[in-house]
């Protein structure tokens, strides 16, 4: 039997109630996570339900700066081109 992908796990995450735009104490996002470990899917699905890409975490690193640290080119390019994400400041739940 073929194991479920990361980004089937976080869409059933998602519709079955989890919250995109929760933190950690550390203020990381779903996004930042999907960040350190290249998911490029995961963070396409995050964009596409409008949760938040471009938040910083505690230490003012975003999404976008963890891609870099990892070297996710291909993260870092999508959040280049769609960091700026509309719904991000309204999405400031802890």
């Amino acid at each position: 039997m073929q194991m479920m992908g990361h980004t089937e796990t976080v869409r059933l995450l998602i519709q079955h109630g989890a919250r995109p735009s929760l933190r950690t104490q550390d203020g990381w996002t779903p996004a930042h996570c999907a960040a350190e470990f290249g998911r490029l899917s995961v963070l396409r699905l995050l964009h596409s339900l409008h949760a938040p890409i471009d938040q910083e975490d505690r230490c003012g690193d975003k999404p976008l700066r963890i891609a870099q640290v990892y070297g996710h080119q291909d993260c870092v390019d999508f959040l280049r081109t769609n960091g700026e994400n509309r719904f991000s400041k309204n999405s400031n739940q802890t």
